[in-house]
């Protein structure tokens, strides 16, 4: 529950700004999928990630930033 309320208070930070376009992506695929098509500027990730390791997931996601 900590987790989800920390997720939902930085999502509210970042909206409130109005400089930013937020998305949130549940399943870790689909996240690679659109970090393929779209460049992030941030991109903010719970450690507790299931289906993948968080730690392999940013790996993945640092080859298509040095693309």
């Amino acid at each position: 529950m900590k987790n989800n309320t920390t997720q939902l208070t930085a999502l509210k930070v970042l909206v409130s700004t109005g400089n930013f376009d937020t998305v949130v992506y549940t399943d870790p695929k689909e996240l690679l999928k659109a970090v393929e098509k779209n460049e992030y500027d941030l991109i903010l990730m719970s450690s507790g990630i299931s289906q993948i390791d968080s730690i392999e997931l940013i790996g993945i996601i640092k080859q298509f930033a040095n693309k």
